[in-house]
C-alpha cells in the first residue's frame, strides 16, 4: 500500500513539474516547440504547442512579438498531414484572417490551395493560386524582378504548376498549358508542370512531344509521369 502511494505521490510531483515548466513557456518557445515538432513529423504534439502559443499571453522582454499568423499557417499545415483538412481549411482562414493586409503572406494561400486541389475543388484553389501569382507580378512591378524572385520565386513556381493541373481536371486544356509552361519558365526542374504539359499536349493530338515531356517528366522524380507513358506512349 505505501508503495503505491509513493508511485502516485511521485506521478503528482511529475505532473506538478511539468506543468510548472509548461507555464513558464511563452508564446514563442510554444511557437518554436510547435515548429520543433513539425520538423521531427509530431504533428499531434506540434499541434499541441501551436495552440498554447495562441492561447498564451505571455511574451519575454527579449522576444519580438509573434504575429499569430504563422501559428495558424503551421498549425493548418499540421492538421493537413494528419489529414484533419476541415481543422486545417479553418486554420489557413484564420492565418488570412490575421494577417496585416499590407504584409499578407501569401504562403496560406499557396497551402489553402493545395489543400482544396486535394478536395477537389479546383475552382476554388485557382482562386488562391491566382492571389499568389498576381501578388508576384505586383511586387515584380514595383520592386523589380529579381526581389519578386527571390521572395515568390519556389511560391509562384508552385502556384502554376498546380494551377495547371486545375485547369486540366477542369478540361480547361489551354489554360493549363498556359500555366504550366509558365512555371517551367520559372523552373525547369519541374515534374508535375511537365507532365501536365504532356498531358495537354497529348490532348491537342501531339503524341510524340507529350510522350517526350511524361518521359522528363519521369526522370525529374514526378512518379505519376509512368502511369500517363503506360497508358499513352506504348
Amino acid at each position: 500500500m505505501k508503495k503505491i502511494v509513493l508511485k502516485i505521490t511521485l506521478l503528482l510531483f511529475t505532473i506538478t513539474i511539468q506543468s510548472q515548466e509548461v507555464e513558464k513557456l511563452s508564446k514563442v518557445e510554444f511557437y518554436l516547440k510547435g515548429v520543433e515538432n513539425m520538423a521531427k513529423n509530431d504533428y499531434s504534439k506540434a499541434i499541441t504547442y501551436f495552440t498554447n502559443a495562441l492561447n498564451c499571453n505571455y511574451t519575454k522582454p527579449t522576444e519580438n512579438k509573434l504575429d499569430e499568423y504563422e501559428i495558424y499557417n503551421y498549425r493548418g499545415q499540421a492538421h493537413f498531414y494528419m489529414k484533419d483538412f476541415q481543422n486545417a481549411m479553418k486554420d489557413y482562414n484564420s492565418a488570412i484572417q490575421n494577417s496585416n493586409p499590407e504584409e499578407i503572406k501569401v504562403e496560406v494561400y499557396n497551402n489553402r490551395g493545395f489543400l482544396k486541389m486535394q478536395l477537389s475543388d479546383f475552382r476554388g484553389a485557382i482562386l488562391d493560386y491566382d492571389f499568389v501569382i498576381e501578388r508576384y507580378h505586383t511586387v515584380s512591378k514595383k520592386y523589380g524582378i529579381q526581389i519578386a524572385s527571390t521572395v515568390y520565386k519556389e511560391l509562384v513556381r508552385t502556384a502554376y504548376s498546380d494551377k495547371s493541373f486545375c485547369n486540366y481536371k477542369l478540361k480547361n486544356i489551354d489554360e493549363a498549358l498556359y500555366n504550366s509552361e509558365q512555371a517551367l519558365i520559372i523552373d525547369i526542374n519541374d515534374g508535375q508542370a511537365y507532365c501536365i504539359r504532356g498531358a495537354c499536349k497529348y490532348s491537342q493530338g501531339k503524341k510524340e512531344e507529350a510522350c517526350l515531356d511524361f518521359s522528363k517528366s519521369g526522370e525529374l522524380g514526378y512518379q505519376y509521369a509512368y502511369n500517363y507513358i503506360k497508358k499513352y506512349c506504348n
